[in-house]
């Protein structure tokens, strides 16, 4: 199964989430700007961001200048991870690909 139906299989069961790889980064964000979240599968932080960051990037799905994805630190994008250094999970960037920003976002309590 080539990239374009393993996506359009995706989007079809409802998880519209591009999740970038060493393979397919310059194909997915070329022209674009990202906000992207490097996370590992079994972080419990991550676990927690998944629902809004999924309603977040259902938003942005097929957007022709914008991407919001994943990259998973511990499979295919280990080496985007290391590359763009990710030290703790989940981390937040954005920008251009060639030149992703920490997010820094103010925290909210509902205290």
């Amino acid at each position: 199964m080539d990239s374009v139906a393993k996506r359009e299989l995706s989007l079809y069961n409802g998880a519209t989430a591009i999740e970038l790889t060493e393979a397919n980064w310059d194909a997915e964000t070329a022209g674009k700007s990202v906000l992207l979240k490097f996370f590992a599968p079994w972080c419990g932080h991550c676990k927690k961001l998944k629902p809004d960051w999924d309603k977040l990037m259902e938003e942005f799905n097929g957007s022709p200048g914008s991407l919001v994805g994943d990259v998973d630190c511990t499979a295919g994008g280990q080496s985007m991870c290391e590359k763009h250094g990710v030290k703790g999970y989940p981390t937040l960037k954005y920008g251009e690909p060639g030149d992703l920003k920490d997010y820094q976002a103010a925290g909210t309590s509902t205290a």
